[in-house]
Formats: structure tokens, sequence, C-alpha cells
């Protein structure tokens, strides 16, 4: 079953999408919750801000 109906635009979207194949929605959840913590975390922490990273075209 596929939870993601468009196709992946960055890196995270495709790390997302695997997970969810891989693991289930539920633990793809709590994983990217995880993630998301931690890089806020290692914000506050480091006094900085969040910057995206620009990726014109994602490697297959």
């Amino acid at each position: 079953m596929t939870y993601l109906t468009k196709e992946p635009r960055s890196v995270k979207d495709r790390w997302l999408k695997d997970l969810i194949e891989r693991a289930g929605p539920n633990r793809a959840a709590v994983a990217l919750a995880n993630k998301n913590v931690r890089t806020v975390w290692a914000m506050v922490t480091q006094g900085t801000e969040y910057q995206r990273r620009l990726q014109r075209e994602m490697a297959a």
C-alpha cells in the first residue's frame, strides 16, 4: 500500500517513502518525529537557524 501520493522531491522525501515501505506508516511516523526533534535540538543547542538543502534534481 502506498501512503505518499506524489513522487519524492527531496532526499528526505525519498527516505520517508522507503521507510514507510520497509517499516510501515506507524514506525515511519515515529522515526520522522525523532529526526525532527534531533534537528530542532541541534539548532537550539548550537543557536542556529534551519537551513534547507536545495537540490535541483534528486539522484535516483
